[in-house]
Parts: structure tokens; C-alpha cells; sequence
């Protein structure tokens, strides 16, 4: 019976971070194509810039599925 619920809850977190990650995924490729790839293209601390941007758009998206999760508990 545990390993059923191991399963389950393997499955589940699988599931959970590949929404997460694909969240993540998407707004960075959208921002950079759109927005950052013509900002960025002669500037030598580009990927640096990158970087920090997906960085800042994980803290987003993990905030936010925190707040929707644990304070208003809609998820």
C-alpha cells in the first residue's frame, strides 16, 4: 500500500514540476524572443543578463504557485 502511495506522489510531483517548468519555460522564450533578443544583441554581458532574467522569472512563477497554493490554498 505504500508503494502504491510512493507512486502516486511521485507521479504527482513529476506532474507538478513540469508545469512549473514549462510555466517557466514559455515566459522566458516569449520575453527573450520578443523583447530581450533585440535589447541584448550587442552587448557583452548578454548571457549573464539571460541568466538573471530566468532567474527572476523562476522566483516569480515559484512565488506565485506558493501564494495560490499555501495562503489561498485555490490550488
Amino acid at each position: 500500500m505504500a508503494k502504491l502511495f510512493n507512486t502516486i506522489y511521485d507521479l504527482a510531483f513529476v506532474y507538478a514540476s513540469l508545469t512549473l517548468g514549462s510555466i517557466i519555460a514559455l515566459l522566458y522564450i516569449l520575453s527573450d524572443l520578443f523583447y530581450f533578443n533585440t535589447k541584448l544583441k550587442n552587448n557583452t554581458k548578454a548571457i549573464g543578463i539571460r541568466l538573471l532574467i530566468i532567474i527572476v522569472i523562476a522566483i516569480f512563477v515559484t512565488a506565485t504557485h506558493y501564494i495560490l497554493e499555501k495562503v489561498i490554498d485555490v490550488i
